[in-house]
């Protein structure tokens, strides 16, 4: 197939003020694949997000309210047309998820289990980009 493989890293973090205080999450070794293509993806300058902060409270005496979205679960979900991989220590990956998945048949020789990766994750240079072109196309045909 000739695709890199990269590494997994957990990463293990302590938020106090969420419902869920103890978080793990796994991030891609992005750094190891290859992407040749631009992968910055547009934002609003700051300039951008001083106008409109700023006249939401110019008119905050008439109401004016100021509401965003979180997209982490669209950035998450976004597909990505060419699949990239990376591998994991087997000895890493909880019991439910082996059961699951049945990796115990899957595993190499060397202990690793081997992941095709099908949608964004952190870590890939090109999943931002990604993401901000799917949202284009999901809200496009609504005038957006």
């Amino acid at each position: 197939m000739g695709k890199a493989v990269t590494y997994g890293n957990f990463i293990c973090d302590i938020r106090p003020l969420k419902s869920e205080k103890y978080r793990t999450r796994l991030t891609v070794g992005g750094d190891r694949l290859p992407y040749k293509a631009d992968a910055g993806s547009p934002a609003a300058s700051l300039l951008e997000t001083k106008l409109i902060l700023n006249s939401t409270i110019s008119d905050s005496d008439i109401g004016a309210k100021f509401a965003c979205a979180d997209l982490k679960d669209h950035f998450l979900a976004t597909p990505m047309q060419d699949p990239e991989y990376m591998r994991v220590k087997y000895k890493y990956i909880p019991d439910d998820i082996r059961r699951k998945y049945k990796l115990a048949d899957k595993v190499t020789p060397d202990g690793y289990a081997y992941i095709k990766i099908g949608k964004g994750m952190y870590g890939l240079k090109q999943a931002s980009l990604l993401a901000f072109q799917h949202l284009v196309r999901q809200l496009a045909p609504h005038g957006y």
